[in-house]
């Protein structure tokens, strides 16, 4: 049985990595969209923020272990804003072979930086 000591090392160890993954991801996206992170968190709706926005939520639901409320604090939105953001990229890749290859793209840079 693991000490709480231990438990507390690796409960730490688990939320560094997601917050540096999930900044990792937010800077990336900010940077490949011609966005500042604070545009990409802010409630502004411009499409080209709004795909930004979303495809950044999409990769950090799926790149840690952040819950739906976690991911929507980065956002100032709520856990309804963060499913909405995962579907619509989820069906653009399934609809679009360029938005497929463009996210892939993305989050392959992410695992590039994060070793």
């Amino acid at each position: 049985m693991k000490s709480r000591l231990a438990t507390a090392r690796a409960t730490a160890r688990q939320a560094l990595l997601n917050f540096n993954t999930a900044s990792r991801i937010i800077h990336l996206v900010a940077r490949s969209y011609n966005l500042t992170v604070a545009e990409l968190g802010s409630p502004r709706r411009p499409r080209r923020i709004v795909w930004a926005r979303q495809v950044a939520i999409y990769g950090i639901r799926h790149a840690t272990t952040y819950n739906l409320n976690q991911v929507a604090a980065l956002f100032a939105c709520n856990a309804s804003n963060v499913v909405w953001a995962e579907r619509a990229v989820a069906n653009q890749i399934a609809i679009s072979a360029s938005a497929a290859l463009e996210v892939n793209n993305l989050f392959t840079l992410v695992a590039l930086r994060a070793s």
